[in-house]
């Protein structure tokens, strides 16, 4: 009987199965849902540094220096959301983020070059 429960816990679940197909088919994950800002936050990330390395151009209200802060800012902010260190922040630590989530927002529709 002991076979049988290794054997099981080989096994994938429903849930396994049903997640694998979901990402075959469209990409993502109901998983994905359970912590939808995390799971952004590693997504954003890459491509906002990417953004920072390849841009040509900043906001005509703003110097390129400021612009660039102003990603450093941001990029702060969604390495803190996709850490695991933000599980145990102190609200100061969300508040220190929270300006670089808010320069995204704010920012959103300048992030192209």
């Amino acid at each position: 009987m002991r076979w049988l429960k290794r054997l099981k816990a080989k096994l994938p679940s429903k849930r396994d199965i049903r997640f694998w197909w979901q990402r075959r088919t469209r990409g993502w994950d109901d998983g994905d849902t359970f912590s939808l800002d995390y799971s952004l936050a590693k997504v954003i990330l890459p491509r906002l540094k990417r953004f920072k390395e390849v841009t040509i151009a900043h906001p005509s209200d703003m110097t390129e220096k400021e612009w660039e802060e102003k990603l450093d800012k941001m990029i702060a902010a969604f390495e803190f959301a996709g850490s695991e260190e933000r599980w145990m922040a102190s609200p100061e630590e969300y508040k220190k983020h929270q300006e670089g989530i808010d320069l995204f927002a704010e920012y959103y529709w300048a992030l192209w070059w």
